[in-house]
């Protein structure tokens, strides 16, 4: 196995274990009643696609000569810790609107990255979780909302999942 294929597989992993110690008791579509919301078993796949993207960027960061490379580096570490401290904050904390910044945060970084980048390539691994995060936002706000207009009980809905989705509601 090369290195790359292990660094690309490090976001993966590292989700798949962060998600496993911080199981919410719940998983978020039982929250969320919106338009856009998928089924739960798309969140496995999606997730799991932008995090091998996502493990692809940081193996060409690492590789290719990027001008930038210890800004964009840091930059990534960053947005990725954010992204494994949403699940906690939104679940285990209940801080939905902390939540909400991490996801508006983490498009920022993304899209900061995306205009340092000089190679198209990294720039396209950016492109899905980006978009994915703007659903995410979405879903957010819904859940928010919901949750000011039903704060006396937690109102759980039943939306299609699987509990082989590890990834699925990591943020």
């Amino acid at each position: 196995m090369s290195v790359c294929t292990v660094v690309s597989l490090l976001p993966l992993t590292l989700a798949a274990v962060t998600r496993f110690l911080t199981q919410p008791d719940h998983d978020y579509c039982e929250y969320v009643t919106s338009p856009l919301q998928p089924p739960g078993w798309v969140f496995g796949i999606v997730w799991t696609v932008i995090y091998i993207l996502y493990g692809m960027l940081l193996c060409r960061f690492i590789f290719l000569n990027e001008p930038h490379t210890r800004i964009l580096l840091g930059m990534y570490a960053f947005n990725f810790a954010l992204n494994l401290a949403w699940t906690p904050v939104v679940f285990t904390h209940d801080k939905k609107v902390v939540g909400l910044y991490i996801i508006y945060t983490k498009i920022m970084i993304l899209v900061f990255m995306m205009l340092m980048s000089v190679d198209t390539i990294n720039r396209l691994l950016m492109t899905p979780y980006i978009a994915w995060l703007l659903v995410a936002r979405s879903l957010q706000i819904d859940l928010i909302q919901q949750r000011k207009s039903d704060s006396s009980s937690s109102k759980y809905i039943t939306c299609e999942s699987s509990d082989n989705d590890i990834i699925r509601s990591t943020f």
